[in-house]
C-alpha cells in the first residue's frame, strides 16, 4: 500500500502530483539511483523510500525547494498537479544534467529516417541528456509531402510527455457508461465522453500545413503524418482538462490498464505495451476543486486523498482522469 501526505494547506495538488511521480516506477527507479545529484533529486528520492515503508509523511522540503524555484508553490493557494510534475522534473533535470542545455540544428535533407535519428539522438544526449531524461523522453516523426511537387521530408521532435485534447469530441454512445450511474443526479445535456484511443487518433490525425519547400524554393501546402519514433520507459499522458477559455472540460474518458501503441508507431512491429501506474484526478472547476489519485501496487488500486489511502474498486472511466502514468514492462 503506498503512504499518503499531509496536506499543508491547499496542497492536494501536490500530493496527487507526488503520488503519481513516486509511484511510477520508472521514475522512482531514477531518482534513488542518482540521490546525490541535488536537493530536489534527494528530497524525492527519501519520500520514495518513506513511501515504500507506508510511512505518512508531510514533504515540506519539497515544497520548500520548490517554492525557492517557483514563486507559484510558494504560498498555499491551489495550483496545478500537472505543473507540478512538470516543473519538478524539470528541475531534477537540471540537477542531473548541470552542462549546458543547447541544440544544435541539424540538415537531414539528405539522410534516411534512420541515419537521421541517431544523429538526433546524439546531439540530445551530448547536449540535453539526464538520466530523468532517459526515462521519459520520447521521439515524434513527423513525415511531410509537398503537394506541389510531391517531394517527402521529414522532422524529429523531442517530447516528455503527450497532451491529449478532450473536447474535440462529441457524444459518442459506443463508450461504455460508468458501472455507477447514480453517483450524481443530473440535469440537462447528457456528459460528453470518449476514450484514450479516440484521443491519440485525434492527436495523430494527418494534417496539412503551410511550410517552406526546398524543391519547390517557395512555402507550399504539405501533408503532414505523424508518428511515435520511439516510446519512453515513463509516459505521461495529460488530458486536457483546462481550455484556453478558462472552463473545466468535464467529458468522461475511458482509459486502460495496458496501453498499445504500435498503431501510432513509425516501426509497430518495435511497439512495446506499457502498463498503467498511476493517476492524477482533480473534481471540482476551474477557480476551485480538488486533486486526488489512484495509484497502482501489487495489482491493487488504491485511492490517495493526502494522507488518507484505500483501496479501492477501480474505474477506468472517469471525468476526473488529468494525468495518466503509463510504464513499459
Amino acid at each position: 500500500m503506498p503512504c499518503g501526505f499531509n496536506n499543508q494547506g491547499n496542497t492536494c495538488y501536490m500530493d496527487s502530483a507526488l503520488q503519481v511521480l513516486f509511484n511510477s516506477s520508472k521514475i522512482a527507479q531514477c531518482l534513488k539511483e542518482n540521490v546525490t545529484a541535488g536537493p530536489l533529486t534527494e528530497a524525492g528520492a527519501k519520500l520514495v523510500t518513506l513511501s515504500e515503508q507506508q510511512v505518512t509523511n508531510t514533504p515540506s522540503q519539497i515544497k520548500n525547494l520548490m517554492g525557492q524555484k517557483h514563486p507559484l508553490f510558494a504560498g498555499f493557494g491551489q495550483q496545478d498537479s500537472h505543473e507540478f510534475i512538470s516543473n519538478y522534473l524539470e528541475e531534477v533535470h537540471k540537477e542531473m544534467c548541470p552542462g549546458k542545455h543547447t541544440y544544435e540544428e541539424v540538415d537531414y535533407s539528405t539522410l534516411t529516417p534512420e541515419d537521421a535519428y541517431k544523429i538526433f539522438l546524439s546531439n540530445q544526449q551530448k547536449f540535453e541528456s539526464s538520466p530523468i531524461q532517459d526515462v521519459l523522453q520520447f521521439t515524434i516523426i513527423n513525415l511531410m509531402k509537398c503537394k506541389s511537387c510531391e517531394k517527402s521530408s521529414f522532422s524529429f521532435q523531442a517530447e516528455q510527455s503527450l497532451m491529449l485534447d478532450i473536447q474535440f469530441v462529441e457524444n459518442d454512445d459506443s463508450v461504455p457508461e460508468k458501472e455507477n450511474k447514480c453517483r450524481f443526479f443530473s440535469w440537462g445535456p447528457p456528459q460528453k465522453k470518449t476514450d484514450l484511443t479516440r484521443c491519440l487518433q485525434n492527436y495523430f490525425e494527418d494534417h496539412s500545413i503551410n511550410k517552406q519547400c526546398e524543391h519547390c524554393k517557395s512555402v507550399t501546402e504539405h501533408t503532414c503524418s505523424v508518428k511515435l519514433y520511439t516510446i519512453p520507459k515513463q509516459l505521461l499522458v495529460i488530458l486536457k482538462r483546462f481550455s484556453a477559455e478558462r472552463e473545466k472540460v468535464e467529458h468522461q474518458v475511458q482509459y486502460y490498464q495496458t496501453l498499445d501503441l504500435s498503431e501510432f508507431t513509425y516501426n509497430p512491429e518495435k511497439a512495446n505495451s506499457l502498463e498503467l501506474e498511476a493517476v492524477s484526478l482533480h473534481s471540482g472547476g476551474v477557480w476551485g476543486g480538488h486533486y486526488t489519485a489512484y495509484v497502482q501496487k501489487d495489482g491493487h488500486f488504491y485511492n490517495c486523498d493526502d494522507s488518507w489511502v484505500s483501496e479501492t474498486k477501480f474505474n477506468y472511466s472517469d471525468d476526473r482522469a488529468y494525468v495518466l502514468s503509463y510504464a513499459m514492462k
